[in-house]
């Protein structure tokens, strides 16, 4: 009795897709149901199907869609329960870690849109009072 299932890829990285699959096989020789969860920061995720079963040697792509606006590192979770009549009762489960990068570009570009803003008022004050000073010294 072959127990166990594959799940590829082995991990997920969301950098500027916001979107990605994963297949999971079952490889035994029983029907499996599965449950597919995020371990953390579950709101930061989108999983579809999250409950599926499966035949022996069929195959399910599973939908992760990143909503998370921060960097988050987790563990997407693969548990699998043989729900075959006569199957041994038995749960087994993967890890596919799983993490999300924001790129620096925006967190940059935030940060140079305040910094030319003040830089901008700075430049504008600093030439009101050059204008100031000139004219009080020519009336003065």
């Amino acid at each position: 009795m072959l127990l166990g299932f594959i799940v590829s890829p082995s991990r997920l990285r969301f950098e500027s897709a916001t979107s990605q699959n994963l297949t999971v096989t079952n490889g035994a020789k029983d029907p499996a149901r599965f449950e597919v969860y995020a371990d953390e920061y579950e709101k930061s995720f989108a999983i579809e199907p999250m409950r599926f079963d499966l035949a022996p040697n069929k195959s399910q792509i599973v939908s992760v869609k990143s909503k998370s606006e921060a960097t988050v590192a987790t563990n997407i979770s693969i548990v699998s329960k043989a729900n075959g009549a006569e199957s041994i009762a038995f749960q087994t489960g993967i890890k596919i870690p799983v993490s999300v990068v924001q790129p620096l570009t925006s967190n940059l570009t935030a940060s140079i849109g305040t910094t030319a803003t003040w830089l901008i008022a700075i430049v504008l004050i600093g030439s009101v009072l050059l204008v100031w000073r000139s004219q009080r010294r020519r009336t003065g």
